[in-house]
């Protein structure tokens, strides 16, 4: 029993070793201390800005259609697809 007990935290030991030795993403830089090429990356990258969300949910939906939206993460994804698109105005109309 103790002998599994050591071998299992001598494991566990060694993930988290081998998980901090992850060399992370590097963003390329350019060379130049120009303000003229500064401003010119800034406006690349602001250009090339990334313009989607992403939503992590913790099940898959069993719908995206809201009525049939079962559970709480399927009203969240619906409500990312649909609800934005539509609205209800003052008269209780269903606008675009």
């Amino acid at each position: 029993m103790q002998r599994r007990l050591w071998m299992q935290i001598v494991l566990v030991c060694a993930l988290l070793a081998l998980t901090a030795c992850v060399v992370p993403a590097t963003t390329p830089t350019t060379s130049g201390d120009s303000t003229s090429e500064s401003q010119a990356t800034d406006a690349t990258a602001a250009e090339d800005a990334i313009t989607e969300l992403v939503v992590a949910l913790s099940t898959m939906p069993n719908s995206i259609y809201m009525p049939r939206a079962a559970e709480r993460n399927a009203a969240n994804a619906a409500s990312q697809l649909y609800d934005s698109l539509v609205w209800v105005d003052d008269e209780g109309n269903i606008a675009p």
